[in-house]
């Protein structure tokens, strides 16, 4: 509260006209201008549930094997043309679809990620009201497509002046297909889950143009996780080798021979595209030279393919049509030179590694 005593004066000074322009222009700025003719969603942009190519749907890692997607939002939905320059009577309609973040690529393909191209159709419907009787599939992107239906109108206000858009059913984008291309196989390595958007505009074609905000604002996106390679030998059992009883004299190499039959597949990733070249080796820590080291110092074992030395923790190509095989070996107990051997028990361990390009 104040007072204004007896004798006081109280000043009014008038509001700067450059203030005064100045806010009513910040204010207006606020306010959002359709475009004569320009089409939304009867209730803002529509968000049609996503279009996820998941990893039920990959049936091949081989490049350039295809997965489609459909989609089908709705058969029709709501849409409300504004028009607040006039009446707009007896016109068709021009969409425009666009990828929001993607460049555009050729033949109609475009660069998902790494591991994925999109190729993405839609329907554009020129039947009466939109109903979709008369569909056009079309290809993301087009910068004009415009209908056959050429019954939409638009008035500006209703009889009490209040402003009016004209509501009707749309067809366009409701339905359609992604279709998703392996550009490389996935690998153990593969990073394949990203997301993309595509944008849907549309105006009467009698009006001026699109609006700035789309119909439609769809999602696209993979959800693919990698696919690791991997090998497994002799049915995932261990390979167990028993040379029985045996004499401790002349062990060169030849004696007490025994069959290793050591059978593999491989799959994932790359081995799934294809043949794919596979190395194996007998890993063993702490072992160089010519056999494996058993647990007496004076005895090892000697491995041999084909009649040629399998050298500890070198690796040697294997043929394997299908990415499947066996690796055919021979075992022989190796002793040292001058070594004089008692009798007990020994053994020796190696673990198989499959190696490839």
């Amino acid at each position: 509260m104040f007072t204004i005593s007896k004798g006081a004066v109280l000043s009014v000074y008038p509001l700067n006209r450059l203030t005064l322009a100045l806010a009513l222009l910040t204010l207006s700025g606020l306010a959002r201008a359709e475009v004569q003719g320009e089409i939304q969603g009867l209730d803002g942009v529509i968000t049609p549930p996503e279009v996820i190519l998941t990893q039920d749907k990959v049936t091949s890692n081989v490049p350039g094997a295809e997965f489609e997607v459909k989609w089908g939002y709705t058969p029709v939905y709501l849409g409300k043309s504004y028009c607040p320059s006039g009446p707009i009577e007896r016109s068709t309609i021009t969409y425009n679809a666009r990828f929001a973040d993607l460049l555009p690529g050729s033949d109609s393909w475009h660069k998902f990620n790494d591991y994925f191209d999109v190729k993405v159709v839609m329907s554009v419907g020129n039947g009466a009201g939109g109903s979709g009787t008369n569909i056009d599939n079309v290809v993301v992107p087009f910068p004009a497509k415009t209908g056959t239906d050429s019954d939409y109108v638009c008035y500006p206000t209703d009889k009490n002046g209040t402003p009016l858009g004209e509501h009707k059913m749309f067809y366009t984008a409701s339905k359609g297909t992604a279709t998703f291309r392996l550009r490389k196989s996935l690998d153990g390595n593969s990073d394949a889950k990203s997301e993309h958007t595509v944008e849907v505009f549309g105006f009467l074609t009698n009006g001026v143009g699109f609006g700035s905000d789309p119909i439609f604002r769809m999602t696209f996106r993979t959800d693919v996780e990698a696919t690791p390679e991997k090998c497994t030998f002799n049915n995932g059992s261990p390979i167990n080798v028993d040379f029985g009883d045996i004499g401790t004299d002349n062990l060169d190499g030849s004696r007490y021979v025994k069959n290793v039959d050591i059978t593999f597949v491989c799959t994932g990733g790359r081995f799934d595209a294809g043949d794919v070249p596979i190395s194996l080796a007998l890993k063993q820590n702490g072992t160089s030279g010519d056999s494996f080291a058993t647990n007496l110092a004076d005895l090892s074992i000697l491995v041999k393919r084909q009649g040629n030395l399998v050298k500890p923790n070198v690796a040697e190509p294997v043929t394997s049509p299908g990415n499947r095989g066996s690796w055919n070996l021979t075992a022989a107990p190796l002793a040292a030179v001058d070594a004089s051997l008692g009798e007990g028990v020994f053994t020796a361990s190696a673990t198989v590694v499959a190696s490839f390009q």
